[in-house]
């Protein structure tokens, strides 16, 4: 019954945590949602990752912060496991096409930086998480907005020259 009550006295904090994260999970899955040609039966499939990602750390982070009496130290080994598992997620991300080109990395990067989002909102710094949502949005939306800044390089590399 402690427990519980401890919980609705931090509700209103614990509510506006798992929000922003709601929120900056699913704003960069977003992005990354209009720029990926996905079938219509996988459509949000993106959004969903990312958001889940994102709040899902921060439910990890709540728990380690509220729903323990133990010391400190346990919310720092929840956030090193969400750290090394989100690693898997992303891994299974990243694949070698027919051509043996490379692809998933910015995906798998980006499901990284929404964990770390998710665990920095999750602990209360929710103006860091969503200044980290913004650029980690900046960051890949650049290529797409000025690709031109993109490709000088590699049509050096392509001709020979470097």
């Amino acid at each position: 019954m402690e427990t519980f009550l401890a919980e609705i006295h931090n509700f209103p904090v614990i509510a506006l945590r798992l929000i922003a994260a709601f929120i900056a999970g699913g704003f960069i899955g977003w992005e990354r949602e209009t720029y990926i040609d996905l079938p219509v039966s996988h459509r949000g499939s993106i959004f969903r990752l990312y958001a889940l990602v994102c709040f899902g750390s921060c439910l990890f982070t709540i728990a380690g912060l509220f729903g323990f009496s133990l010391p400190n130290n346990i919310s720092d080994r929840i956030s090193a496991q969400v750290v090394s598992g989100v690693g898997f997620l992303g891994a299974g991300t990243i694949l070698r096409d027919r051509k043996g080109i490379i692809r998933g990395l910015p995906t798998a990067a980006g499901i990284w930086v929404s964990a770390s989002i998710g665990l920095t909102i999750g602990s209360g710094h929710l103006l860091s998480g969503f200044f980290g949502t913004l650029l980690a949005y900046i960051i890949m939306i650049l290529p797409h907005r000025f690709p031109h800044f993109f490709v000088g390089r590699k049509k050096k590399m392509d001709h020979g020259d470097e």
